[in-house]
């Protein structure tokens, strides 16, 4: 068997990580009606699987500074995998929770040392190419997975979708065992103490901040929707599932379209009017939403089409501002792809868990929620420009 390269390893332990989601929102209206649960239990399965990604992602770039990534990246993949089988043999919704957190103990292994790992073996724009490349290859997955997911529901019960998440899991398992390398063979002692220091010199870098918040902010606006995409489109609008997995599967890929070809304009124009050009999208997206959920009887197609245009931008400041952040405190990457990640899903549990709280079978509360953490996202994005135009004014 022909050795994988790094970022084809990479894309491969992602993407059961990247499907999860978008492969078994089309099971909430089942999983809700198999168990007797309320949306808003079922949307947990969401928070409780952001939390544990949260408090986890926080350790593993630290303890692989000391321990390796290769490791800790085993033990993740290891952990999505036996939380995915957990899932499969749940047999209440509080067992669902219960392995979707274990799922996200593992997920967050990958998500955070895989892109450490692209930033420990390239640097400035071919990181930024590459991570953009990640994103562009498992967004395609993620396009695709509410398609795929529809299909499994409407052939077969809600406990396949998560068998089929199972397999990937274990297909990634089997190639990160085989051939994934260690790309920081250099070791730093554990010190508890000097993780919090870390830390603290992490939440108290404006610039650095600002570069990691803009980004997570728009991902938590994402995933405030997409917890409640279901029930508006299925149960709302009436949709059949596979008509449902169209309509997702359509926001999910003009982001995944955009990414690929965003390095291109970035080196066409630069990477500011790109990233301009991509707030402007959000900006657009994100008022057409808010306008659309207010509307009586408003089409559906116009609620997607308005998310699309919000994806469509979001691929600029995942790419460019991401890898930007990395950059920042080269010094303490494996923290600051920690606390990057962790701070996402932190924001992104508690937006889930307020939406479905509030979620009235409208998209008005989601749309407002939706809102909210993209002008936070505008703030800091307005704030960066400022800092960048300062020199040159001086």
């Amino acid at each position: 068997m022909p050795r994988l390269s790094l970022v084809t390893l990479i894309v491969i332990s992602l993407l059961g990580c990247c499907m999860e989601i978008d492969l078994s929102i089309p099971s909430f209206p089942g999983i809700m009606e198999y168990f007797g649960a309320t949306e808003a239990q079922v949307q947990n399965t969401l928070s409780v699987n952001f939390l544990a990604f949260c408090l986890s992602g926080l350790l593993y770039g630290p303890f692989s500074d000391a321990w390796g990534r290769r490791r800790l990246m085993l033990w993740g993949a290891t952990c999505f995998l036996i939380g995915a089988l957990g899932c499969v043999f749940s047999g209440s919704i509080n067992q669902l929770m219960a392995w979707r957190f274990v799922q996200g103990l593992g997920a967050s292994a990958t998500v955070v040392l895989g892109m450490s790992m692209i930033s420990d073996r390239y640097s400035g724009a071919l990181a930024a190419k590459y991570i953009g490349r990640v994103n562009a290859y498992c967004t395609i997955f993620m396009a695709s997975a509410p398609i795929f997911g529809s299909i499994i529901v409407n052939y077969f019960s809600w406990r396949a979708n998560f068998t089929a998440i199972a397999g990937i899991a274990l297909f990634s398992w089997i190639l990160l065992i085989r051939g994934l390398p260690e790309t920081k063979p250099e070791r730093a002692l554990l010190n508890i103490g000097k993780i919090f220091k870390d830390y603290w010199i992490i939440c108290t870098h404006p610039g650095f901040l600002l570069h990691a918040c803009m980004p997570n902010f728009l991902v938590t606006a994402y995933l405030s929707f997409v917890g409640s995409s279901a029930f508006y489109y299925m149960n709302t609008c009436n949709l059949s599932v596979m008509q449902f997995s169209l309509h997702q599967g359509s926001v999910v890929a003009s982001f995944s379209v955009m990414s690929f070809y965003a390095d291109r304009l970035v080196t066409r124009v630069g990477a500011e009017k790109a990233l301009k050009f991509g707030m402007l999208c959000v900006a657009a997206g994100t008022a057409l939403l808010s306008v659309f959920s207010f509307v009586p009887q408003c089409p559906p197609l116009a609620v997607t089409l308005a998310m699309c245009l919000f994806c469509l931008g979001c691929a600029f400041p995942m790419s460019v501002t991401f890898a930007r952040s990395l950059e920042i405190l080269p010094e303490l990457k494996g923290a600051c792809a920690s606390f990057i990640m962790s701070s996402r899903l932190l924001f992104s549990a508690a937006a889930v868990g307020v939406t479905g709280l509030f979620f009235d079978g409208s998209m008005r509360p989601v749309a407002l929620i939706h809102a909210a953490f993209v002008v936070i996202a505008l703030l800091a994005y307005a704030r960066l420009t400022r800092a960048a135009l300062r020199p040159a004014s001086a």
